[in-house]
């Protein structure tokens, strides 16, 4: 007689995992490319222009933005102006709705995908069957004897009231079909 786990787990480590790395990718976007960009050394800013420039300029444009209006600590509308991708004869093109598009882009999408797979990968804890006794017999038995059996074990403190009612209930069940 063995008193069995009503706890469940169907999820995916593997999958949550990756759920995980996507909201953290959200977060480190929001916090080190959008809110605090101003104030970030030049290699972090340096890595973030050159994700702009690679999703938004041409091969042979560079990607520029006005330093003082880096990040969310600049004016809190995008105006024409804010950012350009410059070819190498100086000629400028103005990026900067497009750029503001990609800002949301950056954070919004890892953000959905790593709520929704997490959602998917999560294990359901708690969830309980009624099918499932919580209290599993060595032997078969006739009614008279599992009911005994169920008594010992609760009387032994290996069973709580809950699923001694429970067991109870599921085995006259069982008996009656």
């Amino acid at each position: 007689m063995q008193p069995q786990s009503t706890l469940t787990s169907n999820g995916s480590p593997f999958l949550r995992g990756i759920a995980i790395s996507l909201l953290l990718v959200a977060v480190i976007y929001l916090v080190t490319g959008v809110i605090f960009r101003p104030i970030m050394p030049p290699f972090a800013q340096n890595i973030y222009d050159g994700i702009y420039g690679g999703l938004l300029c041409g091969r042979d444009e560079h990607y520029q933005q006005d330093p003082f209006l880096r990040g969310a600590l600049r004016r809190n509308t995008v105006s024409e102006g804010d950012s350009w991708c410059q070819n190498a004869r100086g000629e400028k093109r103005d990026i900067s709705y497009s750029e503001f598009n990609v800002a949301i882009a950056l954070f919004v999408i890892p953000l959905i995908g790593g709520a929704l797979l997490l959602g998917y990968a999560s294990p359901n804890i708690m969830r309980s069957s009624a099918s499932t006794s919580v209290f599993k017999s060595a032997a078969g038995g006739d009614l008279s004897s599992r009911l005994q059996e169920l008594q010992t074990a609760y009387e032994k403190g290996l069973l709580t009231q809950e699923e001694y009612n429970q067991t109870r209930a599921n085995l006259l069940k069982q008996m009656e079909k």
